[in-house]
């Protein structure tokens, strides 16, 4: 339960902030990117074929229309992903977004962070979930929310205190927390996570008009919302009722529809799972798998490419999930993890897909550094259970670091 204290706190920001989810601070002007020739837009149908858009031509309306379920964009210069401005923080929100961004102050209800770009956020701490700096938690420290109430992980003299209470108010300088010891500021500096617990009752926001959408920024951050416009000068989303998000195009790896006609698969939690583990469970070594990361937790990066989703696993794998009956077909792509370029093997793996425990794919032998490999089209009509199996080639399991890449259920 949340605490009265805190439910006094909610009400009021509710009161400040009626309906707003995500405001964007710093609008961005754009111009035609420099060091670039004619940049276009790729539609993606659902059978994969591409059809290629002048960035002029972009409106809200393509996206679903002549069978479009996702675009991407070509010849754009990427917005930088500046490394020496601090470090960075997962930030989880409700409805399942999540960004990656440095925190540059607060002002009571509201946190301002920086994304990709220099790209300013405000972010309501009713939507906001939690938000965790991975370098600053130690290896084996249990990072996670409080049975009730928020949670703060605080870092002081090498290590981290959980100290559990209610946040009070964001400020340029900290986290203002009120717990068993008293009301204290604690400064950015000097945090590694905030979870925030989610009210007891929700408000309920009023419908909003446009095609629902997911955005994937080029630093594998992610909004969902309805798309309500889209042009040359980049993309409005609207996200939780609130007033709309701007995007730049610099700063969107893709945008796909999100109305339940396709499906990531690495959006899909696996009903079971046989981790990596080549030396067998005695041995305590496993590789559990990792949605949209690889194995190790890296970006995904294969054949000299970042991709935004997948699934990261180590061989010997084995994944499995419950269908029911009503996807048609999947696609998608495969290969090891580039990051295998760094060690002294290569790795050697070999790929397939079983529906219904009928194998409908498979790979030959791929290796670190060669091209991902496309998954044609597997029906799974009718089908009850899918399984996607990696398996050690003739390397045994040395740097069997095997992507899943852009894994894609369609109706």
């Amino acid at each position: 339960m949340v605490s009265r204290a805190r439910s006094r706190f909610a009400a009021t920001r509710r009161r400040a902030f009626p309906g707003a989810a995500l405001l964007l601070l710093l609008p961005v002007l754009l111009g035609a990117a420099p060091g670039r020739e004619d940049p276009v837009a790729l539609l993606e149908a659902a059978d994969g074929d591409l059809t290629r858009r002048d960035l002029a031509e972009l409106s809200a309306e393509l996206l679903g229309r002549e069978g479009a379920v996702l675009i991407r964009f070509e010849g754009l210069d990427p917005l930088p992903i500046s490394a020496d401005a601090g470090p960075l923080a997962e930030i989880t929100l409700a409805g399942g977004n999540r960004l990656f961004g440095r925190p540059v102050g607060g002002r009571g209800e509201e946190l301002e962070i920086e994304l990709v770009g220099r790209i300013s956020l405000a972010l309501r701490i009713d939507d906001l979930r939690s938000l965790e700096f991975p370098d600053r938690i130690p290896a084996g420290e249990a990072a996670g929310p409080a049975p009730e109430g928020d949670r703060l992980l605080w870092v002081r003299r090498g290590a981290v205190d959980r100290v559990d209470g209610t946040v009070e108010e964001l400020t340029p300088e900290g986290v203002r927390f009120d717990s068993l010891l008293g009301s204290r500021l604690f400064p950015w500096d000097e945090l590694a996570a905030l979870f925030v617990a989610p009210l007891e009752e929700e408000p309920e926001g009023e419908a909003v008009e446009g095609l629902p959408v997911a955005v994937d920024l080029i630093d594998g951050g992610r909004l969902r919302g309805r798309l309500q416009a889209l042009s040359r000068a980049g993309c409005l989303l609207e996200v939780g009722g609130s007033a709309p998000v701007g995007l730049p195009l610099e700063a969107i790896s893709e945008i796909a529809l999100d109305d339940g006609s396709i499906a990531f698969l690495s959006d899909l939690p696996p009903s079971r799972a046989e981790e990596g583990s080549p030396f067998g469970d005695d041995m305590g070594m496993t590789w559990p798998h990792r949605m949209d990361r690889s194995v190790t937790g890296t970006p995904l990066v294969a054949g000299g490419r970042s991709w935004t989703r997948g699934i990261g696993v180590h061989a010997p794998s084995r994944l499995g999930w419950e269908l029911d009956g009503r996807w048609r077909s999947l696609r998608g792509s495969a290969a090891v993890d580039d990051q295998v370029l760094q060690l002294p093997a290569r790795g050697s793996v070999v790929f397939r897909i079983l529906v219904d425990g009928e194998e409908r794919w498979a790979s030959r032998v791929l290796r670190g550094g060669q091209a991902p490999v496309s998954i044609p089209a597997v029906d799974l009509a009718g089908a009850r259970e899918l399984v996607l199996e990696v398996d050690m080639a003739d390397d045994f399991h040395v740097a069997d670091r095997a992507d899943w890449l852009r894994v894609l259920l369609l109706r």
